[in-house]
């Protein structure tokens, strides 16, 4: 039998798909068909089909929106084969957009002949509360299910192996699935602002958590993660203010980029000694987070990956550590005391920039510059020793802060960035004679300051 072929008329003309539509519907409405042929379901509902073959795939009415003239509508029982001029063909798809936008679905079976739910299959149908997902399925494309603000439970039978992007987005009112032991691929952002999910339990069969996949799902209070998983991606859990406690697996190496940002629920955390990577801005906003085991073999901490910690006390970073990033801990108004390894050859610009209650903190000799704004506003901070490896001091490191009364200038020193200690409470000051240049605004602000000792090699002040 000669097939009908689906035109993508938007990639031809370059106007808009609508225009299009209405043209060919006033000349040759039945291009604009996507199916073969139709056949009522067992519930009552006109289904569209198209074959494959031997197979037949439920398809819409239209290859343009709104796809269907009479949208269905109800409890939809999907058939396991279809007949058309005499021939039984197995259903084994559910195609692309199939029912996108059908409002008034309410629920769904789908029968166990059906390997695959294409793109867009049901997304936007917004009445559909439940699903009965047969147990011949092994790939749910993206967007499937996206935006099934109705559905609240579903159930995923052990055949499914690929859950594509954005498949379960935005189901609001989704309360509950499983992730079966036979998925062995979840795309990114799969339950994204999922705002009712309270649990989740991820099977051993995958080793990544992919990038937004549980992004603001705001009312997740529980995640089982299992020893398998290696990456905890960009921005995997950022959002989930429910999260009080996480117990990241000893398998993981790489904490991603915002994975855990805005998680305000978050108490403590331990990084087991199998993550070196902490990505920037990874615990960013994690307001109540008090404290943090860093373990042992973490070497690179991103930017801004602590920062608006408020609730943060203390913290030991261990020998491993070499880089860290700018910003790392800024903000951390509650943090009070610092220890910083040995093996640090910068400490970076503002990394404890507004630790308002930082009294405490030690500058390995192995730090070779202290970067711009890096203690800037640590305003309980009293005293501070610089060793004699540092050669720079970034402009306004110390701005500001506003109780500092003791700090030397080692003898390696050679560059002051301007403003580097502008309102502090300094009485004295020694400047080496490895400085030639007094940059400006050096002491602005020194109220107290009554003593400056300038050497001879300073040529410019």
């Amino acid at each position: 039998m000669k097939r009908r072929r689906t035109i993508h008329y938007e990639k031809i003309f370059p106007i808009k798909c609508g225009v299009v539509a209405v043209m060919l519907f006033l000349l040759h409405p039945q291009l604009l068909l996507a199916y073969d042929f139709t056949s009522v379901a067992p519930t009552g509902q006109i289904l569209y089909y198209n074959l494959f073959g031997t197979q037949a795939q439920v398809t819409s009415q239209s290859i343009y929106a709104p796809f269907y003239a009479i949208r269905p509508a109800g409890n939809l029982v999907i058939p396991d084969s279809v007949e058309h001029e005499g021939i039984t063909y197995p259903v084994t798809i559910i195609g692309e957009k199939a029912f996108w936008g059908c409002t008034g679905l309410t629920s769904v079976v789908i029968p166990n002949t059906v390997t695959t739910i294409g793109t867009d299959a049901f997304e936007d149908c917004t009445g559909l509360a439940s699903v009965n997902i047969g147990a011949g399925v092994t790939t749910i494309g993206e967007y499937a299910f996206h935006h099934c603000t109705g559905l609240e439970t579903i159930t995923l039978p052990n055949t499914v192996r690929t859950i594509g992007g954005n498949a379960f987005a935005t189901c609001t009112h989704l309360s509950s699935i499983n992730l079966p032991n036979s998925l062995t691929s979840l795309g990114q952002a799969v339950f994204w602002q999922c705002r009712s999910l309270t649990s989740i339990t991820i099977p051993s069969s995958l080793t990544v958590i992919p990038e937004y996949s549980f992004y603001y799902c705001t009312n997740l209070a529980s995640v089982s993660l299992p020893n398998t998983i290696t990456h905890i991606n960009y921005g995997a859990f950022a959002g989930c203010k429910s999260l009080s406690s996480f117990t990241i697996p000893t398998s993981v190496t790489s904490i991603g980029e915002k994975s855990f940002a805005y998680c305000m629920g978050l108490i403590g955390i331990v990084i087991p000694n199998s993550v070196t990577n902490i990505a920037s801005s990874a615990f960013n906003y994690c307001t109540n987070l008090a404290t943090i085991d860093f373990g042992n073999s973490v070497s690179t901490i991103g930017n801004n990956a602590f920062s608006n910690c408020y609730s943060l006390s203390s913290i030991v970073l261990p020998g491993s550590v070499t880089s860290i990033g700018s910003g790392a801990f800024c903000y951390c108004r509650g943090l009070q005391t610092a220890f910083l390894p040995n093996g640090l050859t910068s400490i970076p610009n503002q990394m404890f920039s507004e630790c308002t209650e930082l009294t405490s903190v030690n500058i390995p000799n192995t730090v070779t510059v202290i970067g711009n704004r890096s203690f800037s506003e640590c305003s309980s901070l009293t005293s501070i020793f610089i060793p004699n490896s540092v050669t720079q001091i970034g402009s306004q490191a110390f701005h500001d802060c506003i109780s500092l009364n003791t700090i030397n200038i080692p003898f390696s020193v050679t560059s002051i960035g301007s403003s580097a200690f502008t309102s502090c409470a300094l009485t004295s000051m020694v400047i080496p004679n490895t400085i030639t240049t007094i940059p400006s605004s050096l002491f602005s602000g020194c109220t107290q300051l009554t003593s400056v000792s300038i050497p001879n090699s300073v040529t410019t002040i």
